[in-house]
């Protein structure tokens, strides 16, 4: 191709900088690049936007009047708003407040919900739109956007013609379109991206194709360039069918939509994060059904659409509810895709709630309300028995309807009972009688029962349940009605009373106990149904003596008298008792293992033979769940001891007189889990020479940071990436190059530890780099800076190094240490061409980052810190197999480059 035209194969591009495609942003694994093409998603868990576009460096930048194109599909059937193809003016500017009306943003695929719309967005400056941004929707339904489709638009001077495979759906002509740079405007650059904070949003392009106006007409013309691209993928024309709605404009762009929607202004939130309901007033033609829908400032549907019906005036008011700051409403003359008329309130600002008392408002302007509703409060109501709930009859008061309609719902807001129509008379009133089931219930009455705009809510019902009196007692035998409670049977075993009868079904299930008009005590009665059998002491003196049970919160009584012959005080036998040593703090030996505690438990009257025999032991966690099971323990004389495991804070011991029905249960207090206490320590415990390479072998405290800095005799020499788990450590770092001796000084990052010893290296070697000294190293030990302490030989680290350059699925991870205070930004140039920026916000000096894979050979990698003139630049070599060699700073030798070592004190070698 020629005159600027490209056509980029993304099926058979192995890297985006061999393309015009070099700016790219966000995270780095929502793209990849396979044979389905680039790979372009976000998983919606955590938004963060990238893109990848033709550098917008100025007007001059991209590309001018001719045929741009995109061979794309969605990945997932339904997908919400997120992935996009756009033209985005070179010059880098979204809306031009210079040129209202003039069209900047030329989305060629996007979606704004879940409908399988496809849609294609103009965006213009606009000062009454919200946030400026202007802008009109060209919707095509009848696509299977999972399946390749080829979207591309012809833009020449005066005109922008859209196609989907080769079919056109809108034109716009006139002074809204805008001129490239060859004739004194901007041109445009090809970019797309995802972006999506609810939802998992992805795309597959397969190809990007732009051909200038030159081009075209050598090669057949728009319609041809468009039939190969279109057999390139495979599609077949024939079988899509679409239904557009289009907009021509003639000159600058401007709100031309009938239907208007109030501006929901500042709000204040009742708490954080609960949003707020906002009255909206719509404006448009009388009589007609218009739907409304939120969305958020990223143009992500909030809400589903809603029909509303406008009244003869042409205006409705709706309760809206908004999440967000930045939200906004859309109402919409329909909802295929592309509404034709529609319009927009400007966004929401939501504030939190004030800390101190509000001010009071000021009493706000009522707004002109055409349907209105009111319902009566249902009060306090008896009901005829337990659980038989009330029926009501409610007054509905009405405006600007003829029929309404009434649901009963419960505290929850579940529905209690459906809806159920009722007329409004001429005075605007009518009545309807529902059955309440339950306190709390509440009458809601709709002006429609699929799409309500406008609902009101009675206040909550409260229902009490009938009055009980205490019946009279009768003089003769009667047979009770329901409620009963009777006493059947008396008779004393053992001193014990056995009482038999039967109580009300639905009474309370506890019952106190009265002999000879003495409160005895409580029993407690769980049963289902309405029989007991109660045991209960005897009296201990002989004759005659009678026995008065009460049903408790009821007027229910049972009374029968009995002879107690001869009876003898019995002296019951003690209950026993447990206790259990409190297990306090105690320290584990290690982080999670855990602690062994030895338990002692002390018991009372255990058996009828003694204080002695086995209880139980188990250990429960803080939420009560069991940790490990009841262990046998023998009491001998009233104690036992027993020793167990704990593994967290907040485990207890429990102990129990029995495993199937223990009479007797104790628990003892909660343990406290210390960790032990690690301390921290930096060491050098040995410098040997190999190969002309200083061995540093030592121990670092566990805990501290992972990258360690190098500097021999007060000299900064780099970075060690140091992320094993143990301390111990095997550092391979290049010898000094001069005979005599030296002091290496090792400083762990983010932590005041530090470790030094001094070596002397001497002539008589292998012979040192450049053969001014040889590499035999003598080591003469110093010590060790103590914890706290600090050097005065450290020395500021300076500069901006690559200790690292590593293979990692498909990129290279590059680590390094770059000038501290320096911005935390980087440009990257490999092989003299500008790749991009890179960030960094580590606050320390240490860095590691993804950059893009290159091809097998030597290559030469240079960093630029932003706002310095600090630079590093790097040869290394890639091998067939992958793995990245010789990475050294560019024009030095193999034996003066710092080497980062592996940490293996066994059997390390050098990275």
């Amino acid at each position: 191709m020629s005159n600027g035209s490209f056509d980029v194969n993304f099926t058979t591009t192995t890297s985006l900088y061999n393309t015009p495609f070099t700016t790219i942003w966000g995270n780095s694994d929502e793209h990849s690049l396979s044979s389905a093409g680039l790979w372009l998603g976000s998983s919606g868990s955590d938004y963060t936007p990238m893109g990848i576009m033709q550098s917008p460096s100025g007007a001059s930048a991209g590309e001018g009047y001719g045929l741009y194109s995109y061979t794309a599909r969605y990945e997932y059937s339904g997908q919400g708003a997120g992935d996009y193809l756009l033209l985005w003016r070179a010059d880098d500017q979204w809306l031009d407040g210079a040129a209202p009306g003039l069209i900047t943003e030329m989305d060629m695929l996007e979606t704004f919900d879940n409908s399988k719309t496809a849609m294609s967005t103009l965006h213009y400056y606009q000062s009454s739109a919200g946030s400026d941004n202007g802008y009109s929707s060209h919707g095509t339904t009848g696509l299977d956007l999972t399946k390749l489709h080829v979207y591309s638009m012809d833009w020449e001077a005066g005109s922008l013609t859209f196609y989907i495979d080769g079919k056109e759906i809108y034109q716009v002509t006139g002074s809204t379109v805008p001129t490239d740079y060859a004739h004194g405007g901007s041109n445009q650059v090809m970019g797309m991206g995802a972006e999506n904070e609810n939802s998992s949003v992805g795309m597959y392009v397969t190809e990007a194709q732009y051909t200038s106006s030159a081009d075209l007409a050598s090669d057949g013309g728009a319609g041809s360039v468009m039939a190969a691209q279109i057999s390139r993928a495979g599609i077949a024309t024939s079988t899509i069918t679409t239904t557009t709605t289009t907009a021509t404009p003639s000159g600058p762009i401007a709100d031309t939509a009938a239907i208007n929607v109030s501006a929901p202004g500042t709000v204040q939130e009742a708490s954080v994060g609960a949003g707020v309901t906002v009255k909206e007033i719509i404006t448009g033609t009388p009589g007609a059904t218009v739907y409304e829908a939120v969305f958020t400032k990223t143009y992500g549907a909030e809400s589903s659409w809603t029909a509303v019906t406008l009244n003869s005036a042409g205006t409705a008011t709706i309760s809206v509810p908004f999440q967000h700051t930045g939200d906004f409403l859309v109402v919409a003359s329909d909802t295929s895709g592309a509404a034709a008329v529609n319009g927009y309130s400007s966004a929401i600002t939501i504030t939190d709630a004030a800390a101190t008392a509000p001010t009071a408002p000021t009493a706000p302007t009522a707004p002109t309300i055409p349907v209105t509703l009111a319902v009566s409060a249902p009060g306090t109501v008896q009901e005829a028995g337990a659980g038989a709930g009330v029926t009501v009859t409610e007054t509905i008061s009405a405006t600007g309807v003829s029929t309404v309609y009434a649901e009963v719902l419960t505290s929850s807001g579940a529905v209690e009972s459906g809806y159920q129509a009722v007329a409004i008379g001429a005075a605007g009133t009518g009545t309807v009688s529902l059955h309440l089931a339950q306190s709390g219930d509440i009458v809601q009455v709709a002006n429609s029962t699929s799409s309500p705009s406008v609902t009101a809510k009675s206040a909550a019902v409260k229902i009490t349940d009938p009055v009980a009196t205490a019946p009279v007692a009768p003089t003769t035998p009667v047979v009770a009605s329901a409620p009963t409670f009777t006493i059947t049977s008396i008779t004393d075993v053992n001193n014990t009373l056995v009482v038999t009868g039967t109580r009300a079904i639905g009474s309370t299930s506890t019952v106190r106990d009265y002999i000879d008009g003495s409160y005895k005590g409580v029993v407690q009665d769980n049963a289902a149904d309405g029989s007991f059998t109660y045991d209960l002491a005897a009296p201990t003196t002989a004759g005659n003596h009678t026995l008065e049970l009460t049903l408790d919160q009821s007027g229910l009584t049972a009374s029968k008298s009995f002879t107690v012959p001869g009876a003898t005080t019995t002296t019951p036998a003690p209950k026993p008792t447990i206790s259990v040593s409190a297990p306090g703090s105690v320290q584990e030996a290690k982080v999670g293992a855990g602690v062994t505690v030895t338990e002692t438990i002390t018991t009372t009257n255990l058996a009828a033979s003694g204080n002695s025999g086995t209880v139980y032991a188990e250990v429960l966690t803080r939420s009560g769940a069991v940790e490990s099971g009841y262990q046998a323990v023998s009491i001998v004389n009233g104690t036992g001891t027993v020793a167990l495991h704990l593994a967290n804070t907040g485990d207890t011991v429990q102990v129990a007189s029995s495993l199937a029905s223990p009479v007797t249960t104790a628990a003892s207090s909660a343990i406290t889990i210390t960790d032990p206490t690690v301390a921290k320590s930096f060491t050098i415990s040995s410098i040997t020479e190999t190969n002309g390479q200083l061995v540093v072998i030592g121990n670092r405290a566990i805990g501290s940071a992972s990258t360690v800095r190098d500097v021999v005799d007060g000299s900064y020499k780099g970075v060690i990436q140091d992320n094993a788990a143990d301390g111990s450590f095997r550092y391979v770092l290049a010898a000094p190059t001069t005979a005599g001796t030296h002091t290496l000084q090792l400083t762990l990052d983010q932590s005041n530890l530090t470790a030094s010893m001094s070596f002397i290296t001497s002539a008589s070697g292998t012979g040192g780099t450049g053969g001014t000294a040889g590499t035999g190293v003598t080591v003469a030990p110093t010590g060790t800076q103590p914890a706290g302490g600090s050097s005065s030989s450290t020395a500021t680290p300076s500069g901006l190094t690559i200790s690292s350059l590593t293979e990692d699925k498909g990129l290279l991870l590059m680590t390094g240490d770059k000038e501290i205070g320096s911005a935390a930004t980087m440009r990257e140039t490999m092989d003299g061409h500008y790749l991009g920026t890179l960030r960094d916000g580590l606050k320390d000096g240490a860095f590691s980052m993804h950059i893009q894979d290159v091809t097998a050979g030597a290559h030469v990698l240079q960093l630029t810190l932003d706002g310095s003139s600090t630079t590093a630049t790097y040869d290394f070599t890639k091998t067939a197999t992958g793995s990245i060699t010789a990475l050294m700073p560019a024009g030095t030798a193999s034996a003066s480059t710092l080497i980062v070592a592996n940490h293996n004190s066994a059997s390390a070698t050098a990275a």
